[in-house]
């Protein structure tokens, strides 16, 4: 059974961007609404889609009086889901990504999280990474949390010490937020100018905004592996996006001592996916490209070569670039 609150009529939201989704936003839409939680707004924002994702959804919505269908140009996920952000009415908010699909109680145990947390603005869970060939595979922690009410650096140390918390996922999907999170002329809403990266900014706004936060370690969140996620940085806006997305996260930490240690993390991350999107320009022989991303791997270098001490693979593969672009950008 859902929480006592749910059934004296609180509700929530859930936003959906949809884009050409056809195959697998039936299968979401089920799971949502499969919830043990019943008291439910979804909103589908239809972004343009050139398939069937568009009509399935209205297909819900006759069958169903809490899905509600949005429909627009293409814009990209993030102004989808800022038009769900600026018609929701729940107390509650929660994203789910079209292709993905969630556990029949993850509402009830997100929800009841924030019940016994009163303190806590948003409450997250543990997550599968789901496979085409079937394979359901649960991220676990290396380490175990021992904070239920965990405060917004330790959650951001969590959310990029990957090594030893990646079952603590960095995205917006998988939580439930209150809805004063949204509200106001602070709200937060999504960066409509970042086609990749676009949700890791908004999170790290949510959390800075949040007094607590509570992580509920059962995976109860299944995230979709459609594309590698090197194909997917590759292949949109050759990926720079993402990586100026954790050079925002990095200047918004910087310089404040509580989050130093995320700060650090944060710098390994951007260097990763600068890394990434690197071998790429490489190939390319892009060297534009590769000169401003050889840039960012220099300026947070020594923190990626600090965190990164246990792994001499890592150390020699970013070594291993710079002395590609060197020989790309300085004969």
């Amino acid at each position: 059974m859902c929480s006592e609150t749910a059934r004296t009529g609180e509700i929530i939201s859930v936003i959906l961007p949809v884009y050409n989704v056809e195959p697998y936003v039936g299968k979401c839409l089920e799971s949502i609404l499969a919830q043990t939680c019943q008291n439910l707004e979804v909103i589908c924002v239809d972004d343009g889609s050139t398939d069937r994702s568009g009509q399935i959804c209205e297909e819900f919505a006759a069958r169903d009086e809490r899905v509600i269908v949005l429909h627009k140009e293409n814009g990209g996920p993030a102004s989808a889901r800022n038009m769900g952000l600026n018609i929701f009415s729940g107390n509650y908010v929660s994203f789910i990504d079209p292709d993905d699909w969630v556990e029949p109680d993850m509402y009830e145990l997100l929800l009841g999280a924030l019940e016994r947390s009163p303190e806590a603005d948003f409450s997250t869970c543990g997550y599968f990474m789901d496979y085409p060939d079937g394979r359901s595979t649960p991220i676990r922690n290396q380490v175990e949390i021992p904070e239920r009410l965990i405060s917004p650096p330790d959650y951001l140390y969590y959310v990029y010490q990957r090594d030893l918390y990646r079952g603590v996922a960095g995205y917006p999907v998988g939580k439930l937020f209150k809805r004063s999170l949204f509200e106001g002329a602070a709200g937060v809403r999504f960066d409509e100018e970042y086609p990749v990266g676009e949700d890791t900014y908004p999170l790290v706004r949510c959390v800075l905004r949040s007094s607590y936060i509570v992580f509920e370690p059962k995976p109860l969140y299944h995230y979709y592996q459609r594309e590698t996620s090197l194909s997917h940085v590759r292949s949109n806006a050759l990926g720079l996006s993402d990586v100026d997305s954790y050079g925002r996260v990095v200047e918004t930490l910087a310089g404040t001592p509580a989050y130093v240690r995320a700060c650090a993390y944060a710098k390994r991350f951007a260097v990763y996916h600068a890394g990434l999107v690197m071998e790429y320009t490489l190939s390319t022989r892009n060297r534009e490209k590769t000169a401003g991303l050889r840039e960012t791997v220099r300026k947070y270098l020594d923190v990626y070569l600090e965190t990164n001490a246990a792994y001499p693979e890592r150390i020699q593969w970013i070594q291993r670039l710079l002395t590609e672009a060197e020989q790309l950008l300085d004969r």
